[in-house]
């Protein structure tokens, strides 16, 4: 149904291409060899081929993602259908396919990177066919392009003083300096969004992404270090279309980002066609994360913002306090209070909102303080529910951004997802921030007024279309994370590579299960599903409740 979906028309391919695919990858359980479960992937599978020949290669690349994660699936029919599907579209769109398949090409995971390679070979093939020259353009992108890459994954993981706030390229790392006039996009949203054609007709003459894309002319010399602790670097590529800044981030996992973001542009997607959501304008701000290996990579960076930190310390210096309260002494008080309760209701006193005063000074007229409020307050719940929905955490001032042109909330630093916050020392008990200064900032209403309502539109919203959700985060599945391998090697160290697996999954699939539960209304330690307006009350109030607030570790600053 969802193929013929696709042959009638593709206004829906954002919605039918997941589904169809999870379908046709999980006809065959990895574990279970029977006869029948065969004869049904080799059907499934026949339809699929024909579908490839008739869809444009554009269309599969609707969900990139998911059938790059399946380049090294146990069906040696179904891998061979996914290989020839990602080779075409590295074919014919190789600027934004590389970006896509990149990771792989990297990998610890041999099989994963001898996947990657037959897939070059048989993109080599198909590239022939089409045009005289056309493998050699191709295999010279893919030189081009690896050079890069592995240059930047150096650079990334260059060791820098513990003071050293800039590096130079030409006297640093003269091999970056010496890029010049590469054949290679800048990996930024607008340069890797997919366009689908309005009408089905020309459906073979469209350009899916920008003709007008950046491409690499050089990088220049000055590196910033960041201060942070994995030091990320950020560099500045210059191109004829003027010069973009990305952040180099090396010892994390960026895969998780990018799933993430990948699910919040579906959640737009969702947000867009409900006529509720469309009417106020809801919306996730989203980025480029583009995992380079299995440990590193580049993360677009986003103009016009500041942390919530910074703005809420830049309006305390006049009331003569420097910071937010996160002196030793401060900690020492708080991991040492026996009443805890009593203790947060201090600092709110001595600590007292003052992010609303930062609307009034930045936005002068009352039209553009009402427009950046509402923005704020519409950006800051439509997150706050997906953040509820996959365990996003470690939501502290500086992983909150605000944008000084419009009032919305950026939301950066996504690896702490899937309930990882509740595996901390201080476990993170909150769904999302909620604290002082936000619900002062939301105005004289709080969360009752647009924020609410915005936190049921988006539920709404997610519930209504969670297989959907789900399908995208299936990835997950088969592309695991490296903390989840490095928890199964540490669970049963003389445990075969089979059985290792096995774990492997099992802890994706449980966090699927989880996140199917949630978009149900059945939250935790609750017997009966909650109504949508239950849930939100639910969640807000859970946000709120001073019991979790005081469980927080003090680096998150719950009294802010």
């Amino acid at each position: 149904q969802y193929g013929n979906a696709l042959r009638n028309g593709i206004r829906h391919a954002f919605h039918s291409m997941p589904r169809m695919l999870t379908l046709w990858f999980s006809a065959r359980d990895p574990f279970d060899d029977g006869p029948d479960v065969a004869a049904v992937v080799s059907s499934i599978n026949k339809s699929v081929s024909s579908l490839v020949e008739k869809l444009p290669t554009y269309v599969w690349m609707v969900c990139k993602s998911h059938l790059v994660s399946r380049i090294c699936h146990a069906d040696a029919k179904v891998r061979k259908v996914v290989w020839r599907i990602v080779a075409s579209a590295l074919c014919q769109y190789f600027q934004q396919m590389w970006w896509s398949i990149v990771s792989s090409t990297n990998s610890d995971n041999r099989e994963r990177k001898e996947a990657a390679s037959n897939i070059f070979a048989t993109a080599e093939q198909c590239a022939q066919k089409l045009r005289k020259g056309m493998r050699q353009e191709l295999a010279m992108q893919k030189t081009n392009a690896v050079e890069f890459c592995s240059l930047i994954v150096e650079l990334g993981n260059k060791k820098v003083g513990k003071g050293d706030r800039h590096l130079y390229l030409k006297s640093d790392f003269p091999r970056l300096a010496d890029v010049r006039d590469l054949n290679l996009i800048i990996p930024v949203q607008s340069a890797l969004e997919l366009r689908l054609p309005a009408s089905h007709t020309h459906l073979s003459e469209h350009n899916p992404f920008r003709e007008d894309c950046a491409m690499i002319n050089s990088v220049e010399d000055r590196v910033d270090v960041m201060q942070s602790l994995v030091k990320p670097k950020k560099i500045t590529i210059r191109s004829s279309h003027g010069k973009y800044e990305l952040l180099v981030k090396p010892n994390d996992d960026l895969r998780k980002d990018h799933r993430l973001l990948e699910f919040n542009s579906m959640i737009n997607r969702l947000l867009l066609r409900d006529p509720e959501g469309r009417r106020r304008h809801l919306h996730i701000r989203t980025y480029s994360a583009i995992p380079l290996d299995d440990t590193s990579g580049l993360i677009e960076w986003v103009p016009n913002v500041n942390t919530l930190r910074n703005y809420i310390s830049e309006q305390y210096r006049p009331f003569g306090k420097n910071g937010i309260g996160l002196e030793k002494r401060m900690q020492k008080k708080w991991e040492n209070t026996p009443n805890m309760p009593e203790l947060l209701r201090q600092l709110h006193k001595e600590w007292f909102p003052v992010l609303h005063r930062w609307f009034f000074k930045r936005f002068k007229s009352c039209d553009e303080w009402l427009r950046a409020r509402l923005s704020f307050a519409r950006t800051a719940a439509v997150m706050s529910m997906v953040g509820s929905v996959v365990g996003l955490g470690d939501r502290h001032c500086d992983n909150i951004l605000l944008d000084h042109t419009t009032g919305d909330v950026v939301h950066v630093d996504l690896n702490c997802i899937f309930w990882k916050g509740l595996t901390f020392a201080s476990p993170e008990c909150v769904p999302f921030r909620m604290t002082q200064n936000i619900v002062e900032a939301l105005g004289v209403t709080k969360w009752e007024g647009v924020f609410r309502k915005v936190c049921e539109i988006t539920m709404r919203v997610l519930r209504s279309d969670r297989e959907t959700l789900v399908s995208v985060l299936e990835t997950l599945v088969h592309d695991p994370l490296v903390e989840w391998i490095k928890q199964a090697q540490k669970h049963d160290k003389r445990a075969s590579e089979e059985d290792r697996k096995k774990v492997v999954v099992e802890t994706a699939v449980r966090i699927l299960r989880r996140i199917e539960r949630i978009l149900r209304g059945q939250m935790e330690s609750m017997q009966l599903p909650l109504s949508v307006e239950g849930q939100v009350d639910y969640l807000i109030k859970e946000a709120t409740a001073v019991k979790n607030l005081t469980r927080m570790y003090v680096g998150w600053a719950p009294w802010i």
